[in-house]
């Protein structure tokens, strides 16, 4: 939602496509908590769950749908580490240490 918010998706959309991905399907929507719940199920249980689906379901976001050869590698390496830090020492053109 953050990203939607501060205008900042088409530069994300536009290195995406940079990292010749196809976007397949495209759509802005807002989830509702039961539907952030759901998508982050694995994490029912940790600290930060209630946190991270208020915090998803706070406003409009983009889901895409993406193709390319290798596509979880590439977009496991596209997003950089989990940690901002981390991401900008070890992949600063990573989507994680440049947004």
């Amino acid at each position: 939602p953050d990203v939607v918010a501060d205008g900042r998706s088409a530069a994300i959309e536009g290195l995406i496509a940079a990292n010749n991905f196809a976007i397949l399907a495209r759509i802005e929507t807002t989830l509702t908590p039961e539907q952030a719940a759901e998508l982050y199920e694995e994490h029912e249980g940790k600290p930060f769950f209630a946190a991270l689906c208020s915090f998803m379901s706070s406003g409009p976001l983009i889901a895409l749908a993406l193709s390319k050869a290798n596509a979880v590698e590439c977009w496991k390496q596209l997003l950089g580490p989990e940690s901002v830090l981390e991401a900008k020492e070890e992949a600063p053109g990573s989507i994680r240490a440049v947004y």
